[in-house]
């Protein structure tokens, strides 16, 4: 099964940070043979000091995946507060029925 780039994107932090094994810097440096871009990436932040964050190159579908996933939790978070709140509505309403019942009677 060949890797893929986003397999290597994974690993990538921890190869420049040089904690990697052996092998992991054998097939990120095997892959990085037949991705000349991410090797171009990978030459230049070697040129700079490491600063703790590596940039990776992010597809437009991982993209497109991350905002529909944060447009869902919105919504969700929304709709349980809009849920709450019409619970609390409701009880009140409900609470206050049975005592003006009670102190009329």
């Amino acid at each position: 099964m060949p890797i893929s780039r986003n397999v290597i994107l994974d690993l990538l932090p921890i190869y420049l940070a040089g904690e990697a094994s052996d092998d992991t810097k054998t097939l990120v440096e095997e892959y990085l043979q037949s991705d000349k871009e991410l090797a171009k990436m990978v030459t230049e932040s070697n040129k700079t000091p490491f600063s703790g964050e590596v940039k990776m190159p992010i597809s437009k579908e991982t993209e497109m995946e991350s905002l529909r996933k944060a447009q869902s939790l919105v919504v969700r978070t929304i709709l349980i507060t809009a849920g709450a709140v019409l619970f609390v509505c409701a009880s009140l309403m409900v609470v206050t029925a049975v005592l003006v019942q009670w102190v009329y009677q």
